[in-house]
């Protein structure tokens, strides 16, 4: 018997949504050289597919798709089926023979479920060419038939149910390092997840791809936008105005006057390495007319930590502080706690209102 390596190309039917289970419809291989019609399917106005009913080894096939018609967000997917090992090779078996080969669309060989021709709504035509390559050394295992299945599926949009930000508050300096926002779209199986960025004022702030740059003094709302939900996120932009720095136990100088208040209670060690230590409160506000964006903390001209305000630091133990809102001690509205020796000095950014 002349030795065949022969597919045999069959059609799993249509996996709409909320349809009963598919048939199948299968085709038959009578003879070498008897090769069959394509094979095609038809879904009444919405689409027709047709593959090849049969292929052999080493030549190509092309799965195609018309008279597609769709609602807006639904896709035609055709998928590849049956049997494939670890590497995405392919069986066929003859008795106790076995021969494998591979399916592959362009450079990349397909899988068992991969999808190998996707057309939206709104696309009316489609195809893909696959090549069954034949093994380069091929058994004496006589007659090979088998089967290649295709599912074909009309898949309706996941509609987008939320958009999330990884911060809800940015507080940067004019002219300084950019920020990077990272914005989930709500569920992960959302059929568009394409998120677009929009800044309220790109005089303050701009914003692409999440990356927010800081251009002039001021405030702006980040907006990150997915299937009509939405997240905001606050900018702050402001600039250097004055530095506080511990001069004693209960003294301080500013490098600028005039725009913030300085309060120190119960302070209770001043050292001119490590400024003001152990424990005490810390409080500084904006005067009226002022903005404050965020504080630096300096300990021997390294910057410890950061936060917005007013605020006040709280220090407990020699190396423990904590970040309050003004008037607020309790752990309920902490809003920050650090490993930290003293604070030798305080950068203060912001911007005049």
């Amino acid at each position: 018997m002349k030795k065949i390596k022969r597919i045999l190309a069959s059609v799993m039917v249509l996996a709409m949504v909320l349809a009963v289970a598919p048939a199948a419809f299968a085709t038959e291989y009578t003879g070498e050289g008897n090769a069959l019609t394509d094979v095609t399917w038809t879904s009444g106005a919405m689409y027709i597919v047709t593959i090849p009913a049969t292929v052999a080894l080493g030549n190509t096939a092309t799965i195609s798709a018309s008279n597609v018609r769709l609602s807006v967000g639904e896709t035609l997917n055709v998928k590849l089926t049956g049997t494939s090992d670890t590497d995405n090779a392919f069986k066929l078996t003859s008795g106790s023979n076995e021969l494998t080969y591979t399916v592959s669309k362009g450079t990349d060989n397909v899988a068992v479920g991969d999808v190998i021709l996707s057309v939206p709504a709104g696309t009316a035509t489609g195809e893909q060419v696959l090549t069954f390559n034949e093994p380069a050394t091929a058994p004496n295992a006589g007659d090979y038939t088998g089967t290649v299945t295709f599912t074909i599926a009309v898949v309706a949009p996941v509609a987008v149910t939320g958009v999330t930000l990884d911060k809800n508050t940015l507080e940067l300096t004019a002219g300084g390092a950019a920020e990077t926002l990272t914005a989930t779209v709500l569920p992960d199986t959302a059929t568009d997840k394409t998120v677009t960025w929009s800044s309220s004022n790109t005089s303050v702030a701009t914003v692409a791809n999440g990356v927010v740059t800081p251009v002039a003094v001021g405030t702006a709302t980040i907006t990150a936008t997915a299937g009509g939900q939405s997240a905001t996120c606050t900018v702050k932009v402001g600039v250097l105005l004055t530095t506080i720095t511990a001069t004693g136990k209960n003294t301080y100088s500013q490098s600028v006057e005039g725009m913030v208040t300085v309060t120190l209670n119960n302070i209770d060690k001043y050292n001119s390495n490590y400024g003001w230590l152990y424990k005490g409160t810390i409080i500084v506000e904006p005067v009226a007319g002022y903005t404050i964006t965020k504080c630096r903390f300096i300990q021997n001209s390294q910057n410890l930590d950061d936060d917005s305000a007013p605020f006040s630091i709280v220090m407990d133990s020699y190396d423990q502080m904590y970040m309050y809102p003004v008037s607020v001690t309790t752990s309920t509205g902490q809003k920050g706690s650090w490993d930290m020796d003293g604070v030798t000095s305080i950068e203060v950014y912001g911007y005049a209102n």
